[in-house]
């Protein structure tokens, strides 16, 4: 037990407890929550990404009368038993490794998950370990069938857990697959939706993409960032008219939403309206100083209105804070041969290729032959 302090101590700093605001339903969730590891332990069927807190939190629901029982009977078991040192061992190792995951609250989406369980479970590991050697011990020579019959049966029993994870492995292949089963296990769950999208958005299947974040919105409509992302991949698919309105949408639900803004003058870029594009990016900086599109986002605006030293300070601003962003490298490059420094502009160019930018076909060697030139 020597790891158990510790090991608290950093569940509990990954995990706190936030504010309670009713003591009936944080009694409720306690309860639930508690009952739902030791349940998933003995019965690991079905096993999912994320599970759902019932719904509603009262007393009346069945879900947390039964999580009650179910407590009432462990709790009984265990005072039975409580002379049992490897029963005490376990219950105490499941407790105190466990303690901080039993959450009082539903403010955090995240109420439970399989994962919590996987160190707190090898207290009981190690009970049915001992137990399963002791019966097999008292058969003796006499009982031989009924020992081979036992062992059958824990073939059996480990050949299912082991078909089991073989198929869970599967579902954790990506996050396409994951969350997949999620939405299979729970198709009314937005986030699912939302986070399958980012996945198809990362394999740059954009219509996918949109479809999910649709289906997100529609069962969750207040989810800004889902607009937001939306509205980017509308902007990557040239619907300037789509992408303003979800940018607007996201503003609207998150005034503070500091990468809408940014987003947002692209559209007005697009469209040429540098004032209106220059205005969200300062709103975007003045809610988070170091948000790095925002600054790559007002060069490219300084530059196409030929503010090119304006420019510059922003690509230098954005590489200040994160020195690995290749195409920044590109776009200051093209300000400096706009500026006819091609020597820096060489450089810059050469440097976006080692972090694997694409430089365009003929750049660097119509920067060469004007250094040449001049």
């Amino acid at each position: 037990f020597l790891y158990i302090i510790p090991l608290m101590l950093i569940t509990y700093r990954i995990h706190p407890y936030k504010s309670i605001h009713s003591l009936s339903e944080a009694l409720l969730i306690w309860i639930w929550s508690a009952a739902f590891y030791i349940e998933k332990f003995l019965f690991p069927f079905p096993v999912v990404p994320r599970y759902s807190l019932p719904q509603p939190v009262t007393p009346g629901n069945l879900s947390y009368l039964t999580a009650l029982a179910f407590l009432a009977i462990c709790v009984l078991i265990f005072i039975r038993f409580k002379r049992n040192r490897w029963l005490m061992f376990a219950v105490l190792f499941y407790f105190f490794s466990i303690f901080f995951l039993f959450r009082f609250d539903h403010s955090n989406i995240k109420v439970v998950a399989d994962r919590y369980m996987y160190l707190p479970s090898l207290g009981f590991c190690f009970l049915f370990g001992f137990l399963i050697r002791q019966d097999l011990l008292r058969l003796e020579e006499k009982r031989r069938l009924r020992k081979c019959i036992a062992i059958a049966g824990l073939a059996v029993f480990f050949g299912a857990l082991s078909v089991q994870s073989f198929f869970q492995c599967r579902v954790w292949k990506d996050s396409l697959t994951l969350w997949s089963e999620m939405i299979r296990y729970n198709p009314d769950n937005s986030l699912a939706f939302y986070n399958r999208a980012k996945a198809y958005e990362f394999e740059k299947e954009y219509d996918l993409a949109r479809a999910d974040y649709s289906k997100a919105l529609t069962l969750n409509p207040t989810a800004s960032v889902a607009y937001n992302n939306r509205g980017v991949i509308f902007l990557r698919q040239d619907r300037a008219d789509d992408a303003l309105q979800d940018f607007n949408t996201t503003i609207e639900l998150d005034p503070a939403f500091a990468e809408a803004y940014s987003n947002r003058s692209l559209v007005y870029s697009r469209c040429q309206q540098y004032d209106s594009a220059l205005a969200d990016l300062n709103t975007a900086l003045k809610f988070e100083p170091g948000l790095i599109n925002a600054y790559g986002n007002r060069g490219l605006i300084y530059a196409n209105m030929k503010q090119y030293d304006l420019a510059i300070e922003n690509y230098d601003r954005a590489l200040q804070i994160d020195s690995s962003i290749a195409v920044l490298y590109y776009y200051r490059a093209q300000t400096y041969a706009d500026t006819n420094r091609f020597d820096a502009a060489i450089a810059d160019a050469r440097k976006a290729q080692s972090l694997g930018y694409q430089i365009p076909d003929g750049f660097m060697e119509a920067l060469k032959q004007h250094n040449v030139h001049d």
